[in-house]
């Protein structure tokens, strides 16, 4: 499912965003559908020597060398065999390529910018002497709607920039001039 390049909204439309739904576990998590690229079915996936645990490897996506993240595993959530529902949503990102696996995507939902409310206080982890993100760090913000609560999730805040920087292969590829 290819998703075609976002539009200006129309004058009705400017308080409502849309956004993909998709579940990890018993969790419905959302995305700015102007973030999302397309969906993909789960295809083989080559591995990276020595990336993170939670980046899975990469896909070719039509010429373009993809890096494919784990939601679950950058979440920590409890690892699942893939099933058929298993997608890979692929996002249009300026800070690097990547497409993250989810457990089903169920659809696209507009929310007017009222419902949304800001994400809940959780403090940050500690490990150590250094701090770590928690997964919270990656939520934008809820909604509830018809007795369901979505967590809306930043993609851009899935990968931090010293993942982005130890790891080359996850960032864009560099347009020669």
């Amino acid at each position: 499912m290819q998703f075609p390049e976002p539009q200006a909204p129309k004058p009705e439309e400017e308080n409502i965003l849309r956004f993909l739904v998709f579940r990890m576990a018993s969790q419905d998590f959302m995305v700015e559908i102007h973030r999302v690229q397309e969906v993909l079915q789960l295809r083989e996936i080559t591995p990276v020597p020595a990336a993170p645990s939670f980046v899975e490897g990469v896909i070719e996506l039509r010429g373009k060398v993809v890096t494919v993240v784990d939601l679950r595993t950058r979440l920590e959530m409890p690892s699942i065999e893939p099933g058929p529902r298993t997608r890979i949503i692929v996002f249009r990102s300026k800070r690097a390529n990547f497409g993250l696996i989810v457990d089903s995507v169920a659809r696209v939902l507009p929310i007017p910018l009222e419902e949304i409310q800001p994400p809940p206080e959780v403090p940050r982890r500690a490990t150590g002497s250094t701090e770590t993100l928690a997964p919270q760090q990656f939520i934008l913000g809820v909604v509830k709607q018809d007795q369901s609560l979505y967590l809306i999730l930043d993609p851009e805040r899935i990968l931090t920039t010293s993942e982005l920087l130890t790891f080359p292969q996850l960032l864009p590829p560099r347009i020669e001039s």
